[in-house]
């Protein structure tokens, strides 16, 4: 027996130095002498476990187990082994055992506690957490995860004293900042993420997940040039790093700052060529016109955060009296989204249907929240919930038809959607592109923002309104004072060019083009809405260099929506951008009388002008070519009785354009939810 004891001892010390093959050779002639000894049969386990050979491992220490029921090293590797094996239940139950065994050890409390933590089931999670913290009140880490549990659940405020808590024990412990930071950030205390960002700064300058929260803090707070900066340091350190070559990019374009553009929009499309995710989808849109890149890029973003959860789980439909539509959101307070929707959602057929909205987001219950309200059979604010909690709540109001208003746009919540919460599921509006979500049944548009040979463009089916896919409310707040072109610094003989589009959507191909436009329109001004001073300076610098000197170009102030749309009337013909669009602003422009000239292309994001000024039968003002633009902008310049006949077929059709007939909106999407419906219930 000393022996056999001797050699044991002599395989543990090889196993101690990594020499496996050596370990192994001693363990295999000891178990041919004695399969029973629950000692090599542990060492065997662990050996494996440290070759990756698991399910080795797991059959080994279950020998182990059944011999001595009661070791807690036995116990705690075997649990290692079924975690490993995402047997979680199991490993779950041993740990479970151990702390039987060994009366509350709080690392055991901690290791249950990350396991429940990995399964989503964060109540149970915190409950151990906090078991182990009773135990070991000095035990950072079961801080740090107790406030990650508590994240996930959106229990932010409480998460943040977690995260305080972990940091008192180490003063230089960075994860503990950063989730700080994310946690402020979930609560929009922007100025308070800033402040623990520069904590971690100071102790990392170079710090990639201190920079990159930091940058993402500064781009909130429209600090773009300190973002770009945070973008840039990481861009030194890995320049594929998640998401950071889009973000340096729409920081940039936030400045009008375009030195290095088309190199960095020339490697952003490289990496998308390589499936590697280097830009989120929605700021993609705004810098290229190539809607099979547009596919790739939300494809890549949907495959590494919803893949492991893309289950599609199949949802009955039952056939009820009435048809319920669920509409999810957080924009439903005074924000573009519900100021284009609210009559469709006063204009439903209640006899047909009840409708739903489901809240996320900011939460806010002001004077258009309200008035939503008095439109919909409930309400739901869904923020504070879990996806689980959300799925529940749908299928307990039997949501047939679950409509997204967002996409990829700021604070959506499309992980909502991936595992299927309706029979139906459809994106609207909110996002001009497709999801490259496969549970993502169908998208919604028109025949001019999607034709058929675009439609291979889109991971959804896709659904065609009869006239433009934008709906909008009959009858805008606009206001009555009295106003003129000097109240503007706008020169009452000039002819004024004007775009109200934000200045991340002016590229530096379509100002050249507009510059190029002026130079032919000698007599004409440009008048702007930009939203930071540098950019300003970009712009007028640029313009310089074109030979258009800086007071050629006017810069607009922000002003209430109902003040904005009174002063656009001052404007002769709106530029509109390429390849974004104007999407609300064209057809606030022709609401206005404002005739909006627009480059048309292959992308959503592209053609949405082309089918909001469709609605208004002057097809004349779409253009397919950067040449035919500038010579359309040059023409109406020139040619002053041209410019009024299109101003006067606007005023003529603007009330009987389908454009602003919400009802008639209403009923045509409601014939397409029911004619969905019925190809799903068959």
């Amino acid at each position: 027996m000393k022996k056999f004891d001797n050699l044991l001892l002599k395989g543990l010390n090889y196993q101690k130095k990594n020499n496996f093959d050596e370990a192994l050779k001693i363990y295999n002639e000891l178990i041919a002498q004695d399969n029973k000894n629950s000692q090599l049969l542990l060492f065997l386990g662990t050996l494996y476990l440290q070759i990756n050979n698991f399910n080795l491992a797991k059959d080994y220490l279950e020998q182990a187990f059944s011999i001595d029921k009661n070791n807690t090293l036995i116990i705690n590797n075997l649990a290692i082994a079924y975690e490993k094996l995402e047997e979680k239940d199991k490993a779950i139950s041993l740990l479970e055992k151990s702390i039987e065994i060994s009366q509350n050890n709080p690392e055991t409390l901690f290791r249950i506690a990350n396991l429940f933590s990995s399964e989503k089931k964060y109540k149970l999670a915190i409950k151990n957490y906090q078991k182990a913290i009773e135990l070991k009140p000095s035990f950072m880490f079961a801080y740090l995860n107790l406030g990650n549990a508590q994240f996930e659940s959106k229990f932010f405020e409480e998460s943040i004293v977690s995260f305080e808590k972990a940091i008192s024990f180490d003063r230089n412990f960075i994860p503990g900042y950063l989730n700080i930071c994310r946690a402020l950030l979930k609560l929009e205390k922007f100025d308070q993420a800033l402040k623990y960002s520069d904590e971690i700064i100071k102790l990392d300058n170079m710090n990639i997940h201190g920079n990159l929260i930091q940058g993402d803090i500064n781009l909130i707070l429209k600090n773009f040039s300190n973002a770009i900066k945070n973008y840039e340091k990481i861009i030194k350190i890995d320049p594929r790093h998640s998401l950071v070559l889009g973000k340096l990019l729409h920081a940039k374009m936030y400045l009008n700052d375009w030195k290095n553009y088309k190199k960095l929009l020339g490697d952003i499309i490289k990496y998308i060529d390589k499936n590697i995710m280097v830009i989120h989808p929605s700021i993609f849109l705004s810098l290229t016109d190539q809607p099979d890149l547009h596919l790739k890029a939300s494809k890549i973003y949907t495959n590494h955060y919803y893949k492991k959860d893309l289950i599609n789980q199949k949802i009955s439909f039952e056939k009820k009296s009435k048809i319920n539509i669920g509409y999810f959101s957080s924009d439903f307070y005074d924000h573009a989204t519900l100021r284009l929707m609210m009559d469709v959602f006063q204009h439903h057929d209640r006899s047909k249907f009840n409708i739903f909205g489901f809240a996320y987001g900011p939460k806010k219950n002001d004077d258009y929240t309200k008035k939503l309200k008095t439109f919909l059979h409930d309400y739901h604010y869904v923020g504070g919930m879990s996806l689980d909690e959300i799925n529940s709540l749908c299928v307990k109001n039997h949501i047939n038809i679950a409509i997204d208003l967002k996409g990829y746009t700021e604070n959506n919540r499309l992980e909502i959607f991936k595992k299927r919460i309706a029979p139906i599921q459809i994106s609207f509006l909110g996002y001009p592109g497709t999801t490259g979500l496969n549970t993502m049944d169908y998208i919604l548009a028109d025949k001019t923002i999607i034709p058929e040979k675009y439609s291979k463009f889109y991971s959804e089916k896709v659904l065609l309104l009869p006239d433009c896919y934008q709906p909008n409310i009959k009858i805008k707040n606009i206001s009555t004072k009295k106003i003129s072109r000097e109240d503007y610094g706008l020169d009452k003989d000039k002819f004024i060019f004007c775009s109200f589009n934000f200045n991340y959507k002016i590229t530096p191909e379509m100002f050249d083009l507009w510059m190029k436009i002026m130079k032919e329109a000698p007599n004409s001004i440009l008048w702007m809405l930009v939203s930071n001073k540098t950019a300003q300076n970009n712009l007028v610098k640029f313009a310089q260099t074109k030979g258009i000197g800086p007071k050629r170009i006017i810069f607009a102030r922000y002003v209430p929506e109902s003040d904005h749309l009174n002063r656009m009337r001052f404007a002769d013909v709106f530029l509109d951008s390429f390849p974004y669009n104007a999407h609300t602003t064209a057809s606030d422009s022709l609401r206005m009388g404002v005739p909006v000239l627009t480059l048309k292309g292959k992308s959503f994001a592209s053609r949405v002008a082309a089918s909001i000024i469709h609605q208004f039968d002057l097809d004349e003002l779409v253009t397919s070519s950067t040449e035919e633009y500038k010579n359309k902008a040059i023409e109406l310049y020139n040619n002053s009785i041209k410019l009024k006949e299109i101003k006067k077929k606007l005023d003529d059709n603007r009330e009987k354009s389908p454009l602003f007939d919400s009802k008639k909106f209403t009923v045509n999407l409601e014939k397409i939810y029911l004619e969905v419906l019925k190809k799903r219930f068959n």
